[in-house]
């Protein structure tokens, strides 16, 4: 069992991560649970894993490929139509396979998780920015409206202080006024006229 682990692990490590990540699936539909072996179309797999024909066809070729043996063509059943069908080559090679999948399956959902986890961070950060934004807003806003707030009241005291000042002169030029007609000589009628 040992020596049927090591080929089908070898074998298998060796496909490149697309193609590992394809064959987890398809494992996944031509090994029960169990380990029982079920022989399907290439087609029917691409459904079932939602990969391209091609994708899955050229997989099962090199799986089934006398340097890996990891599957075998099998002719569809007589009177049936359909193309070459795909079962794992022996029996024996299922619960090397079932091993295989799931320890590729950890390392998938490890993936998922870690990818999961910076996304998490990422839009922690977005957050964290997005409140900093809002206080900052927030406290420019605040600093507006205090700003406007004097200014208006800063408009309003010099218009009060101008009204003043006006009334003010107004006072004294009729102040003014109010002396030079007491300075008259009455006598000097061309001055009061």
């Amino acid at each position: 069992q040992t020596i049927v682990r090591t080929h089908v692990d070898r074998a298998l490590d060796d496909l490149p991560e697309e193609a590992r990540e394809a064959a987890v699936d398809i494992f996944h539909h031509l090994v029960t649970p169990s380990g029982t072996k079920i022989a399907l179309a290439a087609s029917d797999l691409a459904e079932y894993t939602g990969r391209l024909a091609a994708e899955s066809s050229t997989l099962l070729e090199r799986l089934a490929s006398s340097d890996t043996r990891i599957l075998r063509p099998v002719p569809p059943p007589p009177g049936q139509e359909g193309g070459t069908r795909y079962e794992i080559s022996h029996d024996l090679l299922a619960p090397a396979i079932l091993d295989w999948g799931g320890r590729q399956r950890a390392v998938r959902l490890e993936r998922e998780k870690e990818s999961a986890e910076r996304v998490a961070r990422v839009e922690k950060r977005r957050a964290r920015m997005f409140r900093a934004l809002a206080l900052g807003s927030g406290a420019l806003l605040i600093i507006a409206i205090v700003a406007l707030v004097v200014a208006a009241t800063a408009a309003h005291t010099a218009q009060r202080a101008s009204q003043n000042a006006a009334r003010q002169h107004a006072i004294a030029l009729s102040r003014q006024l109010a002396a030079e007609s007491l300075s008259i000589d009455p006598a000097d009628l061309v001055i009061a006229r």
